[in-house]
């Protein structure tokens, strides 16, 4: 089982560092899903993507990354990056549906419980390639 790597603390430090970031609301004024991203050097590395389990499988995954791509390719960005669990494979389809690919492991990356450590794949899309 993971185990949350992003505490409060962290995600406030990175609003602090110039990142962007987008989140879905239902009705309710609720976020339903988000994702921060930090463009430096004509590079989009995408920090944190996630969207609540209940709203998942409804395209919103979809909707939210694209827009966040776009915006980043506007900004100057070439190129995006992220790292994403080796066990998410719903994750891992859904940016291959967005054209990302995968350019290596971090070896011990995320955190599990009891100690434990997993694989991430790093993944690299292109954002001037057509779509």
């Amino acid at each position: 089982t993971a185990i949350d790597p992003w505490p409060q603390e962290t995600f406030a430090a990175c609003l602090n560092m110039h990142c962007t970031g987008w989140v879905i609301v239902n009705a309710e004024q609720q976020i339903t899903g988000f994702i921060l991203s930090l463009i430096h050097t004509k590079e989009c590395h995408i920090l944190n993507f996630a969207i609540l389990p209940a709203y998942q499988h409804q395209g919103l995954g979809c909707q939210l990354l694209m827009h966040a791509l776009r915006e980043a390719k506007e900004e100057g960005a070439e190129n995006a990056y992220l790292e994403v669990r080796a066990s998410n494979t719903v994750a891992i389809a859904l940016y291959q549906k967005a054209r990302f690919f995968s350019v290596g492991i971090r070896k011990a990356y995320y955190p599990l419980i009891a100690g434990k450590r997993e694989d991430a794949i790093l993944l690299a899309c292109n954002l001037n390639s057509e779509q």
